[in-house]
């Protein structure tokens, strides 16, 4: 198990004090004909040209018609393609398609570096734990979008980044603004943290909450008596905020390996009974 590079290994391997299996293998490269020939498809150069100009949903739409019933080389020149444009969210949803998982730099990437460092240095978080919800979020996609309204790379509903930005004194524009990365990473990294503060520094729970909610998090709370985290991950009553826990602490290990250091989170090793 301490072999497998998902949480339970990650786990295991912590527990057994061995080295997490973060091996990082490239992917490997497709032939130079097929990366060559689809780089010269009119598509993909519209697709490019259009992503270029910040209008990466109708690049998605040139691609389309060019990956309908594409084969494993194929995915993987696109992948590369996209990295190479720095489109690093469509780069990584199409390794998945291709079904690499070995390549961390391409599926761990670490773009708009220094606004995540400067958020990590003004909120005193790690950057990998920042970069770790970002991905999950939103895939590292600045123009995510969800179901419900979130918007941007940490998924930040507007309502939200309103009530945080005012706490800090910045004054937040249209929810368009919630789609520049340096305003989005800057705002969620200070709800983390304000999150992180209010269930009295235990990552385990904020990171529920950046998911779940305040409310859900407090009611979920052991009672009577405290649990080991990793058990109290997998009591969890939702199974997305279960998943989602567990997907951000092994981002965060992977993330911590890129940027060097250790995993910092898993320090934690109890949750507190709630107060009777």
């Amino acid at each position: 198990l301490a072999g497998e590079r998902d949480y339970y290994g990650l786990l295991a391997a912590r527990r057994i004090g061995t080295t997490p299996a973060w091996t990082q293998r490239p992917l490997p490269r497709p032939p130079v004909a097929t990366l060559r020939g689809l780089a010269a498809r009119p598509a993909v150069q519209r697709a490019r040209e259009l992503f270029l100009l910040g209008r990466p949903g109708e690049a998605r739409s040139e691609w389309e018609p060019v990956l309908r019933n594409a084969d494993t080389a194929t995915w993987r020149a696109a992948a590369l393609l996209a990295a190479d444009w720095n489109w690093y969210g469509q780069a990584i949803i199409w390794l998945a398609r291709a079904g690499d998982w070995d390549d961390l730099v391409l599926r761990f990437p670490t773009p708009w570096r220094s606004e995540f460092e400067n958020a990590a240095q003004d909120t005193q978080l790690p950057p990998a734990w920042l970069y770790a919800v970002a991905r999950v979020e939103s895939t590292l996609l600045p123009e995510a979008r969800s179901g419900a309204g979130a918007l941007g790379l940490m998924q930040l509903l507007p309502d939200t980044a309103r009530g945080v930005a005012s706490s800090i004194g910045y004054r937040l524009g249209d929810n368009s603004q919630l789609f520049d990365p340096a305003v989005n990473i800057r705002l969620g990294s200070v709800y983390l943290r304000q999150l992180l503060d209010r269930f009295g520094g235990n990552p385990v729970l904020a990171t529920a909450a950046y998911n779940a909610g305040l409310r859900r998090v407090g009611e979920w709370l052991p009672a009577g008596t405290e649990l080991a985290a990793d058990v109290w991950i997998d009591t969890i009553p939702y199974s997305e905020t279960r998943a989602y826990v567990r997907r951000v602490w092994e981002y965060m290990a992977i993330y911590e390996s890129r940027l060097g250091g250790t995993a910092h989170g898993f320090e934690v090793e109890r949750i507190e009974a709630r107060a009777p």
